[in-house]
């Protein structure tokens, strides 16, 4: 199984030269800033709990949020995409970073 730094090297970035994100699903344990995606139906603990690289929640509406114990992270609403975007294009400098191929 590849790394997802070895993932990333495969991309090609844009030939203009402006820099380019790459959203991923999974890689939870790797050291990468993260939106968690919640559902109260799922019966799940919320990882941003025990995860620091959490920077958001991402969930549907409902009445119980927050969550018990849940830290002070924005929290988007699932059916609302344009307004995650304009999360990740607000908070753009927290996602500049660069992996090394392993």
């Amino acid at each position: 199984e590849q790394s997802l730094a070895d993932l990333l090297s495969e991309l090609r970035p844009p030939q203009d030269g402006t820099p380019a994100w790459a959203l991923v699903e999974g890689f939870k344990f790797d050291p990468i800033p993260k939106i968690e995606v919640w559902r109260a139906a799922c019966n799940q603990p919320l990882r941003c709990l025990e995860d620091p690289r959490i920077v958001a929640v991402a969930t549907d509406p409902h009445p119980t949020w927050p969550a018990s114990g849940a830290p002070a992270l924005p929290v988007l609403d699932l059916s609302d995409p344009k307004g995650v975007a304009r999360f990740l294009l607000d908070n753009a400098a927290r996602y500049d970073y660069t992996f090394e191929p392993t």
